[in-house]
């Protein structure tokens, strides 16, 4: 069937690592990293108000 035989090649070395080094780029953000990048503008914002 169509659906089982478009795995009947697979990429060569250099290209499926390519790729997955492209798709590494847009993986989901673990949850500490998206708590350490919203509270990072915070941090500068506090450090700088108590420059003034």
């Amino acid at each position: 069937p169509p659906a089982i035989n478009q795995f009947t090649q697979a990429l060569d070395h250099q290209t499926a690592t390519q790729l997955l080094e492209l798709a590494h780029k847009y993986r989901p953000e673990i949850e500490q990293e998206k708590k350490q990048r919203l509270l990072a503008p915070g941090a500068e914002k506090k450090a700088a108000s108590k420059g003034h």
